[in-house]
């Protein structure tokens, strides 16, 4: 009998150990999930404050200068693997700021002037709605002027997803219009007259409407 007793006795020892150990592994795979989530929770916390203070930041250098800064102002410092880019549009009325850590980058919030109270939104600049026809674009030049065609360049605007450019024979584009349509700058125009003066410009397009024409330039074929 204390034979088969010690036998049955280690026989249960076994098992206990085999659900002690099983116990244990799932115990170690809940804790290492759990901080998992802890620590990653903590980064998104991190981007989302640094991205709040930039903006609290864009907002008082705009009282001094009356304007948005195009860039991060240079004396704001991020947290540790946290970059901050972006910054106000040429025309200085609005900004977007870009939050992403460094070591995870999907991992990436935005903030917007016009929807600040929101505030960091998961994202980035480039796939959050557009809200308002873009501001026309600026730095408008011609280059390459050959018999018969021309470059129309310009700086591309943070709003603008498309740019219709014009160029006529005439101030009030009527006579002689030309029209070519890009996603970006620049614009290669032919089948141009030789020897005529031409007056260009250039508006940017978005989701919410088009934008305003800009300054128009000139030049000769």
């Amino acid at each position: 009998m204390d034979f088969f007793r010690n036998k049955t006795s280690s026989a249960f020892t076994i098992v206990e150990m085999i659900v002690v150990i099983t116990v244990i592994a799932i115990l170690a795979s809940v804790v290492v999930v759990s901080y998992g989530t802890w620590e990653r929770t903590t980064s998104i916390n991190k981007v989302k404050s640094d991205l709040v203070n930039a903006a609290a930041k864009m907002q008082s250098e705009r009282t001094f200068a009356n304007r948005f800064l195009v860039g991060v102002p240079a004396t704001f410092e991020t947290s540790d693997d946290v970059l901050i880019t972006g910054g106000g549009s040429l025309d200085g009325t609005y900004y977007c700021l870009d939050g992403t850590l460094v070591s995870d980058p999907s991992i990436q919030f935005y903030v917007y002037s016009r929807t600040v109270n929101d505030g960091a939104i998961a994202g980035d600049c480039l796939s959050r709605p557009s809200l308002d026809p873009p501001i026309a674009p600026l730095g408008v030049v011609v280059t390459n002027i050959l018999v018969d065609s021309a470059n129309i360049s310009w700086t591309n605007v943070l709003d603008g997803d498309s740019y219709m450019v014009q160029c006529a024979t005439d101030a009030g584009f009527i006579s002689g219009v030309i029209m070519d349509e890009t996603d970006s700058t620049p614009s290669t125009l032919t089948e141009l007259s030789l020897e005529t003066t031409y007056f260009c410009h250039v508006r940017a397009v978005n989701s919410s409407g088009v934008g305003a024409w800009s300054t128009t330039v000139t030049f000769n074929t």
